[in-house]
């Protein structure tokens, strides 16, 4: 079905004006009907549909550039029990002196839709889009029904957009657990290669079963150039730096201090570790977009 012009009535004209002086201009409710009009009727003076079948509640507004606004409802037969003709439509608006009024109003003629009952064959649920002018007023709002809100397609995108950025903070990590180290040379336990330019948090934890002289060092590129840090261990709340980087670790479990960085996209980040004795070390560690 098509609808040819949906146009202001004079009451619309009237409003309209009002809110380019400051009044709020609220859409209350998208209304459809049968009504036919008669030759030559002008629809200005309209103050309501011909035959209203159907309240709609509003559940989308979104104002455009150019002095436009789509203002949408879901048009279901889920309470039609007599089929109908969907010839005409209108959107209503509160008028701060008149109450509701009529702001726009349109026909199809005989391009009207035939809308069956519930209980038919078919079931109808359709989205109601009505572009309305609405020039440079600036208070433009509606009541929208929150218990019918449907997802637009626009809303579909934008959230799968939100929802993507989210779970690539969340991916954006890297672990490994309990790694031994076999070696007395330095040995690689974890690595991980950021698709983009972030910060990073990087966690350490090791289990030493005998006394050693360790060195965990985190290797990684961010705007300046390639980097090297060294990460400490807690000592009575404390961290004390180590120039050769080298600390001595008792039989026990250690939790490193954070480190926190910024490292660029396609170069990887590599935490490796150091130990002077070999098979009595453990190591898990935490690579995280933060």
């Amino acid at each position: 079905m098509s609808f040819l012009a949906i146009s202001f009535t004079n009451k619309g004209k009237s409003l309209q004006a009002k809110a380019l002086t400051g009044v709020q201009l609220k859409f209350t409710r998208i209304a459809v009907g049968d009504g036919s009009l008669s030759n030559g009727q002008d629809t200005s003076n309209l103050a309501s549909l011909i035959h209203e079948v159907k309240s709609i509640p509003i559940t989308t507004l979104k104002t455009m550039t150019g002095g436009k606004a789509t203002v949408g409802g879901i048009l279901s037969n889920k309470d039609i029990t007599t089929g109908f003709y969907f010839r005409e439509i209108g959107l209503f608006a509160l008028d701060p002196d008149q109450g509701e009024i009529l702001y726009s109003y349109g026909n199809a003629g005989a391009l009207a839709e035939y809308i069956p009952p519930l209980g038919g064959a078919e079931i109808v649920t359709k989205k109601i889009n009505l572009n309305t002018i609405v020039g440079n007023a600036s208070n433009v709002t509606a009541a929208i029904d929150q218990t019918i809100v449907y997802a637009s397609p626009e809303d579909v995108a934008s959230a799968l957009s939100q929802a993507n950025l989210y779970t690539d903070s969340k991916v954006n990590s890297k672990s490994a657990s309990d790694m031994k180290i076999t070696s007395i040379a330095a040995t690689n336990i974890l690595s991980y290669t950021p698709a983009q330019q972030g910060n990073f948090k990087i966690d350490v934890y090791l289990r030493v079963l005998a006394a050693a002289n360790i060195i965990v060092s985190v290797n990684y590129t961010d705007s300046t150039g390639v980097q090297t840090k060294i990460m400490l261990s807690e000592r009575n709340g404390l961290y004390f730096p180590c120039s050769s980087g080298i600390q001595s670790y008792a039989i026990g479990v250690y939790y490193l201090k954070s480190l926190l960085i910024n490292a660029v996209k396609n170069t990887p980040i590599t935490i490796s570790i150091t130990s002077n004795v070999a098979n009595q070390v453990y190591a898990s560690a935490l690579i995280m977009g933060v």
